[in-house]
């Protein structure tokens, strides 16, 4: 079964969306982030590459088109001409995609640069290994994209604020601890689906704070140092935070909930 099939079902089970915008939102994902030549390249690695190694490839691939036919669903613009939909995102994902480790923290692009050298060791096309580790920053696209069309920047200039913020607050680490949780129920899958999408939208939040302190500065250092002096103390403590989760061991959904509601104050 190609990820497609099994995301559009899921995709409406989560969210108890109507078919045809299911279809749609489907559709949208599938041509902006071009998964019919992603899926092309998985298949053509038949008999060359182990099974469970093209396996682990789709299921990859399959968040990424879960979490995008989600973000379609609940996009404001649902209904508007595809072709304009997809005109409207797919050059700024092709750019983010381009760069992206340029924007990635140190940390990350190592995690990142490790994953695709397992799968390069199972004889998978570097550059196809690349594209299916980026599969999970890359998500992020969607609302720098966003972010861009209201803040009237590029998403380059988006992109830079949008990661070092993610970075300087490990929102990465916590979306990892986020997709360990249990998902042994449909109301624990849908608890994990929302507390990961409130991280992602945190993220979007503080990103277009940032961006609107000084329109006109560009540099994203220059503009998150300006946000972390006017936030000092509240950063402090939502750095502490993250910090006691990380000495606490094994990380329950409860403690996660506590601080991204400490997070969520900074978007203030």
């Amino acid at each position: 079964m190609r990820p497609e099939t099994a995301s559009s079902r899921s995709s409406s089970r989560t969210i108890g969306a109507r078919t045809a915008d299911v279809v749609r939102a489907y559709l949208l994902t599938r041509e902006i982030f071009d998964f019919v030549s992603f899926w092309q390249r998985v298949e053509a690695l038949d008999n060359e590459v182990p099974d469970a190694v093209q396996s682990d490839m789709l299921f990859e691939s399959e968040r990424l088109f879960t979490r995008a036919t989600v973000w379609f669903l609940r996009y404001q613009n649902l209904q508007d001409d595809i072709a304009k939909t997809v005109e409207h995102f797919a050059s700024g994902v092709q750019a983010i995609a381009a760069d992206l480790h340029k924007f990635l923290s140190a940390e990350e692009s190592v995690s990142l640069k490790l994953a695709m050298e397992r799968l390069c060791q199972n004889r998978v096309p570097q550059d196809l290994a690349r594209r299916i580790v980026d599969f999970d920053p890359l998500y992020s696209a969607l609302d720098i994209v966003e972010i861009a069309n209201k803040t009237k920047r590029t998403v380059e200039e988006v992109a830079g604020v949008h990661f070092v913020v993610g970075g300087r607050l490990q929102l990465s680490w916590l979306r990892l601890q986020v997709d360990a949780l249990p998902a042994d129920s449909h109301w624990q899958t849908l608890a994990r689906t929302g507390l990961r999408e409130d991280v992602s939208r945190l993220q979007t939040e503080l990103t277009t704070l940032v961006l609107e302190l000084s329109p006109d500065v560009k540099a994203s250092d220059a503009l998150i140092n300006e946000w972390e002096a006017q936030n000092k103390r509240e950063l402090e403590r939502c750095r502490q935070l993250v910090a006691d989760l990380h000495s606490a061991g094994k990380v329950d959904l409860s403690m996660l909930s506590v601080a991204l509601r400490e997070l969520r104050t900074l978007a203030y």
